[in-house]
């Protein structure tokens, strides 16, 4: 069942007079709906206004995105980094990058489609993925191999202990991760997977992704290298696109401190979750992310009939990925855990 609401949801809303709490979404951190960021992002619209098109790249520019990247930065440990209109658009100047610079470039299965272009070849298994890189790398090409994924994956052998990269010889390949559902929500005060990465020992490290999600900003951002970070600023694709809205930029880079604040409100909520969750083995999720995942459609009808409401829907179209997935956030009261724990309890007990 979907709705079709005339309010953005926090941890509850209602419709047709019925109140429903809310597990579902991407706003981590609460931060959408959070009357202090609001506050700061309705200032930061009047003093900014609500767009600004001009290139990044033009002689008249506004240095709150130099300040805010600078701080994103400091916040993820990366050298530098950049702004853009979208995370997906984030994606796609990486993959333009990557791909014009003479790279091989590889994709991890299921990988997000802001990583890759319509023709590019999407492999069945990890397996059938490691046999190509070593094959290529056995072939002493001047360019080392890419390989584009997904940080946060609920399908994939991934965060936080990477085996499938670790199975890899990293110092001869380039990775360039999506961590759209990482940022703000793993790592270090919510810092992301750049760091964690970045010690793997790669030849390199770029990372990209959403900031509309735990960051409630819309827009994208690019990590890596300053070197890497220049080159890209000149290319057409990034300096021929509008930026992000100059206010919500200006409001992520004068919040990060509150970010802070709201994923250790994040953290506790997911440990009251787990401690008393009695079935975690139903669920496919990431040590420490927000995200649970699972495929028994009945229980997303048990849970509606209880007046809680999930992420479900079919993500891409054609019948095979849709998405079933419970959400913890900062904003969830205790009350509204226990009363998700109990709903869950007895679903588990018919």
């Amino acid at each position: 069942m979907s709705f079709l609401l005339n309010h953005n949801p926090g941890r509850t809303f209602t419709q047709n007079g019925v109140e429903y709490l809310y597990f579902g979404g991407t706003s981590y951190l609460g931060l959408q709906t959070h009357p202090d960021f609001l506050k700061t992002f309705a200032e930061n619209i009047m003093q900014f206004g609500s767009s600004h098109g001009a290139s990044r790249n033009s002689n008249v520019q506004l240095e709150l995105y130099q300040e805010t990247e600078q701080s994103l930065a400091r916040f993820t440990g990366a050298e530098s980094c950049l702004t853009t209109s979208s995370g997906f658009m984030a994606g796609q100047i990486l993959r333009e990058y990557m791909g014009s610079a003479g790279y091989e470039l590889f994709h991890y299965p299921g990988s997000h489609a802001a990583l890759r272009l319509a023709s590019d070849f999407q492999f069945e298994t990890p397996e059938d993925l490691r046999f190509s890189i070593l094959n290529y790398l056995r072939k002493k090409a001047s360019r080392p191999p890419v390989l584009f994924f997904d940080s946060i994956s609920f399908t994939a052998d991934h965060f936080p202990d990477y085996s499938f990269l670790k199975s890899l010889p990293l110092d001869q390949i380039v990775l360039v991760a999506d961590d759209s559902h990482g940022i703000g929500v793993v790592g270090e005060e919510g810092s992301g997977c750049y760091a964690g990465l970045k010690a793997l020992g790669a030849k390199d490290v770029l990372i990209c992704g959403s900031l509309a999600k735990a960051m409630a900003t819309p827009g994208g951002f690019i990590l890596g290298s300053r070197d890497r970070m220049e080159v890209i600023r000149q290319r057409p694709v990034f300096a021929g696109a509008s930026p992000a809205s100059p206010a919500a930029v200006a409001t992520l880079g004068s919040t990060i401190k509150q970010i802070s604040l709201q994923h250790q409100k994040l953290k506790a909520n997911l440990s009251y979750f787990l401690e008393n969750l009695e079935n975690p083995e139903f669920f496919q999720f990431n040590p420490g992310h927000a995200g649970f995942n699972f495929g028994e459609r009945r229980l997303v009808n048990y849970l509606k009939d209880h007046h809680i409401i999930v992420t479900d829907f079919e993500y891409a179209g054609g019948g095979t990925n849709r998405l079933t997935r419970i959400v913890i956030t900062a904003l969830h009261t205790r009350e509204d855990l226990d009363h998700l724990l109990e709903v869950l309890k007895r679903y588990f007990s018919t």
